[in-house]
């Protein structure tokens, strides 16, 4: 019987440490992002999350618990194209090196429950 309630509560508890909800803000040379999409990759692989910025620089992400790369993405709307076959592509707001999570020097561990991560961005190089 202690076995098999061991097992239970192993089961329900998982292996990634319940559910997380991350918020907080996103600023670029201390001011708040108003645009764009952070990105939560675990460092497995096997989970990605996805995070609106709103134009007041807040995100909101649910993901499991555990340890993840972060990458953020936001462009400028872009200018209407005379050719209607060229799709238009708006300017990145943002430097390059945090679209790719290789680069990104973003990591964070999100814990079970709710966690505030304000992630800082800076156009100087470093």
């Amino acid at each position: 019987m202690r076995l098999t309630l061991l097992i239970f509560v192993a089961l329900i508890a998982g292996c990634g440490g319940g559910r997380a909800v991350v918020s907080g803000n996103v600023t670029l040379d201390g001011e708040p992002l108003v645009t764009g999409t952070v990105t939560w990759i675990s460092t497995d692989g096997k989970t990605v999350a996805y995070g609106q910025i709103q134009n007041d620089g807040s995100y909101r992400a649910e993901m499991p618990a555990g340890e993840y790369f972060v990458t953020v993405v936001a462009t400028s709307m872009p200018e209407q194209n005379e050719n209607p076959m060229i799709e238009a592509v708006g300017k990145l707001l943002v430097p390059a090196k945090y679209t790719r999570k290789e680069e990104s020097g973003l990591k964070y561990t999100v814990q079970s429950g709710n966690n505030q991560i304000d992630i800082p961005l800076t156009t100087s190089p470093e």
